[in-house]
């Protein structure tokens, strides 16, 4: 025979016996009251659980939304990086083969001490006394410093080389009658920089890759105090910059 199990509530146990003292009756309804209670608190803490756990989902799925976009800016990085560093491996190779072909192309000047070639952290510099280009006191360039401005062109012409040509001089005041035509050191010295610019231009460079710069007496190399030291003052150089 199958066995039947019924759950009846205080109230109709009460019924049923009819007999049910009111003290058991209290304890059955209290007993009941507790359980539903309980049932009500599980529940809640059921429904309580099930949003933590959907919280936690969401937030997982964030942290894994925010990890794919920063493994994906750290791939870029890498990227960015190595086109850095390979972009500076060729500026750099770029200029230690013109350094080469400029102290080859003047290695005459270099045994003569008329034009320095250095390597800079940024740039090429050739400097070149103004024995080698000038007459003493004046901006026109002699046929042997155009013949040496010529040479330099030839190694910047359609070159990615941004050029900055800078007149410099010594500190001797100009007098006479040439300082009708330079009133100062900064007109004298801003007058050679231009003539090499724009001999450099007809002879290919682009003229947008090429400034002129004055700076007159300012920026000696040596002390003006002995004829070594001023004419080591008076000099034109020539910076050389990749873009």
């Amino acid at each position: 025979m199958k066995k039947v199990f019924a759950v009846v509530t205080a109230g109709a146990l009460f019924q049923l016996t009819g007999c049910v003292s009111q003290s058991t009756y209290d304890d059955a309804l209290s007993q009941n009251q507790s359980l539903e209670a309980q049932l009500q608190a599980q529940t809640e803490n059921n429904s309580s659980l099930r949003n933590t756990q959907k919280e936690l989902t969401e937030e997982i799925a964030a942290l894994r939304e925010k990890q794919e976009i920063l493994q994906a800016n750290n791939a870029l990085a890498v990227s960015e990086k190595a086109a850095l560093e390979a972009k500076l491996t060729a500026k750099e190779d770029s200029m230690s083969n013109k350094l080469a072909e400029l102290r080859s192309t003047f290695s005459q000047e270099l045994e003569e001490n008329s034009i320095k070639i250095e390597m800079l952290r940024n740039d090429i510099k050739v400097d070149l006394s103004d024995d080698i280009l000038y007459a003493s006191g004046q901006a026109e360039l002699t046929e042997k410093g155009k013949e040496v401005i010529k040479k330099v062109a030839a190694q910047l012409a359609n070159s990615p080389y941004i050029i900055r040509v800078i007149g410099n001089t010594d500190n001797i005041p100009i007098t006479g009658r040439l300082a009708n035509r330079y009133p100062s050191n900064w007109d004298l010295a801003a007058a050679r920089a231009v003539g090499v610019v724009r001999l450099l231009q007809s002879e290919g460079v682009e003229p947008e890759k090429v400034e002129a710069v004055s700076r007159g007496e300012y920026y000696p190399v040596a002390e003006n105090d002995s004829d070594e030291g001023r004419a080591k003052n008076r000099r034109t150089e020539i910076l050389l910059r990749v873009q």
